[in-house]
């Protein structure tokens, strides 16, 4: 409607969300659907989080995840408006033109009535009717009063201030040629005679504030952060199988527990009544990190894709893989091996895919029968520690047969880390987050590292 009236403006509209507590997904949602009805309309609506005016701590790093998310929205909504054309000629049509009818009506009648302050004064704004019937609920102000009424007062005819830059009128007296030289000059033509809070107060001021934050933001002590540097806020989450007005007494107990400080309830979320809530609890920890004393793992260095490609075409790489046990987890694997997800296919890899719930022995036969260069396995299932002992099993396997050093042994699962290879006797391992290049350059290096392949230094 305002569209038909106003097409040769540019035009925002700003929606702020209701109040909320600490719930990024509602956060999303909002923003997901303001930044639809932008794409659609050609308005530009400003969608702010207002997490309960900001009493709530972690606002800052939910607003940023929520507007990363929906960046994923809008790229995906590029162009919409080529393939969806809104209908005006059905019920969306008709139900402008009312609007507009009535928006016309209501700002003649408020002219009528002697402008826009006359019509705050009569309650004619958020009344919830739809107009031109009235519900006589509207906020109706006294147009003579609001913020700062009758504080404007006239100036006496001796006010005087010391100042050389003054608004407004100064009455100076006789024989004063500059409004500040009675004082000798004013703070404001002469910055040294400013009078600092540090020399106010000693103790409370910025200087020992920053003091006392010194190491969280130069020095190498880390605490999580949400507001101020290095103020320890942690927010943690999690379901319990209970109702509402438990729940939130529960989760401030259970951090108390686990050793936070201040903890507050900043979200709850009933997920269904019969089974419990999602509780999201805010607090602080009382304790720092030295970096110095953290053992970070060295970053695996990435051999260039085309000289992975080329590694991969001389050799004539083929991999035997398969989720091993009785795991019938298949996707993880599948996202490792297949071309359409980036995995070891697109490279050059030729592999022969076993199934689920294989063997580790049979993994080993179809490895010697395929003439494979390296045997890949998945394995999610980790009760009793079932994913060590099938990666123990196929290593010390493989030493039984005497191929180890025929084969490069690589082993994947949610539950796996990078240093599991040392302790269970593999090449390799890969847990959360692993891409196909990650496998074929351990396959690559692998291979290099016995001899049975080379690769030109790297710069």
């Amino acid at each position: 409607a305002l569209r038909d009236f106003f097409s040769e403006f540019k035009m925002r509209a700003q929606q702020n969300t209701r109040y909320i507590e600490a719930d990024i997904e509602e956060a999303i949602r909002t923003h997901t659907i303001d930044t639809l009805i932008s794409m659609l309309t050609s308005a530009d609506i400003q969608s702010t989080i207002t997490p309960d005016e900001g009493r709530n701590v972690p606002w800052h790093y939910n607003n940023i995840r929520g507007v990363q998310t929906v960046k994923q929205t809008w790229a995906a909504l590029d162009g919409i408006k080529q393939l969806v054309k809104l209908d005006t000629d059905g019920p969306l049509g008709e139900m402008s033109r009312d609007i507009k009818e009535r928006a016309v009506a209501f700002l003649e009648e408020i002219v009528e009535i002697g402008g826009y302050f006359a019509a705050v004064e009569q309650g004619f704004f958020v009344d919830s009717a739809k107009y031109p019937e009235r519900n006589g609920d509207g906020i109706a102000r006294d147009g003579k009063g609001g913020v700062a009424a009758d504080t404007i007062v006239a100036r006496d005819a001796d006010y005087y201030a010391p100042v050389c830059d003054h608004f407004g009128e100064n009455h100076l007296p006789e024989g004063v040629a500059h409004a500040d030289d009675p004082i000798g000059g004013c703070t404001l033509c002469k910055p040294e005679k400013i009078v600092y809070i540090d020399e106010l107060d000693p103790e409370d001021n910025s200087t020992k504030r920053l003091e006392e934050t010194y190491a969280y933001r130069k020095g190498g002590m880390i605490k999580p952060e949400a507001e101020w540097a290095g103020d320890g806020v942690i927010l943690t989450q999690f379901f319990v199988p209970l109702p509402e007005d438990v729940a939130g007494v529960y989760g401030v107990e259970m951090a108390r527990k686990l050793g936070l400080l201040d903890p507050q309830v900043v979200n709850i979320q009933v997920l269904q009544p019969a089974e419990g809530c999602f509780v999201e609890v805010k607090g602080k920890v009382d304790f720092a990190i030295d970096v110095k004393d953290l053992k970070v793992p060295e970053k695996e260095t990435m051999l260039p894709e085309e000289v992975l490609r080329e590694a991969v075409r001389k050799i004539g790489l083929k991999v035997v893989a398969a989720t091993v046990g009785e795991d019938e987890h298949s996707v993880g694997l599948r996202e490792i091996l297949d071309i359409k997800h980036g995995g070891i296919e697109k490279y050059g890899v030729k592999y022969v895919y076993l199934g689920t719930s294989v063997p580790v022995d049979k993994v080993i036969d179809a490895a010697i029968e395929t003439g494979a260069h390296a045997i890949l396995i998945s394995t999610i299932i980790s009760h009793n520690d079932v994913h060590r002992m099938q990666m123990r099993k196929l290593a010390d396997l493989c030493i039984e047969r005497g191929i180890r050093e025929d084969l490069i042994l690589i082993a994947g699962g949610t539950q796996i880390n990078r240093e599991m290879a040392k302790e269970t006797g593999l090449d390799a391992t890969f847990g959360r987050g692993t891409h196909g290049i990650d496998v074929v350059n351990a396959m690559v290096k692998a291979l290099q590292a016995r001899g049975k392949i080379e690769i030109p230094p790297q710069r």
